[in-house]
């Protein structure tokens, strides 16, 4: 789970670039912080909760953009993914972000509690590559038309397990 005080200055001034970047006021930087902790409270127990679909996208972008810069290829989400493609070519390039990315973007979303979403890795690749400028929104929204359990609501049900 993500924890802001075990950041370095580096990845913290990191982080708090990425956040600035994908929101508009304090108050939407505090509420992706908390979607990015992955509802981190001891307290909970296995709780039902929602995430709308921009929040959702927005963290997710910052996954992305963090799971980018450590391949060591590429800079942030558009600049990364054609980096990758212009190097290795589409394909090869889907290749390392179904690998190395989307295992992040994985990762996350069952840290919300939203299982199987390993058996769409493919699709997540190729989602990214698809929506370069907002690939997290992408793949909130496909989950949300199409893997959720409320389907086409502008919001993720995820089940925070304790």
């Amino acid at each position: 789970n993500f924890d802001e005080n075990l950041l370095t200055d580096e990845e913290s001034k990191l982080l708090d670039y990425l956040v600035s970047k994908e929101t508009k006021s304090t108050e939407e930087k505090e509420e992706i912080l908390e979607v990015l902790k992955t509802f981190n409270d001891p307290y909970l127990r296995s709780v039902k909760k929602v995430i709308s679909v921009d929040k959702a996208g927005k963290a997710l972008n910052i996954v992305i953009d963090l799971a980018l810069l450590a391949t060591g290829e590429g800079g942030l989400a558009n600049a990364g993914i054609k980096k990758l493609e212009k190097k290795y070519g589409v394909e090869k390039a889907k290749e390392i972000i179904e690998k190395k990315v989307v295992a992040k973007v994985v990762k996350k979303l069952s840290d919300w509690g939203l299982k199987g979403m390993l058996a769409h890795a493919g699709r997540f690749a190729g989602i990214i590559i698809d929506n370069i400028f907002d690939p997290g929104t992408a793949i909130a929204k496909f989950i949300d038309n199409h893997l959720d359990a409320n389907k086409g609501n502008g919001y993720l049900d995820v089940n925070v397990p304790w």
